[in-house]
């Protein structure tokens, strides 16, 4: 039976969607990356990242289960690509 209820990840990047349209980008990218730990593939979690002008390591994606379970947060591998 299929399950018509969304998943943790695509919670979290829908909220990264609300906070980014209130103009919280800081809340926002740190939505978006929650939702990345949950699923590393929830492409819509990236894509709202780089319309954040954060640059978005891919390499880093797959990783994400594995810094989350370790406890460290893997956001600092993230930063503004935007020019200053």
């Amino acid at each position: 039976m299929r399950n018509h209820l969304p998943d943790l990840g695509a919670l979290l990047c829908l909220m990264g969607h609300l906070y980014r349209g209130s103009g919280d980008s800081k809340r926002a990218m740190d939505t978006y990356i929650e939702a990345l730990k949950v699923n590393p593939y929830l492409w819509e979690a990236f894509d709202g990242l780089i319309e954040l002008g954060i640059f978005v390591p891919v390499s880093k994606a797959h990783e994400a289960r594995c810094l989350a379970s370790n406890g460290k947060l893997f956001q600092s591998e993230f930063y503004d690509a935007r020019p200053s």
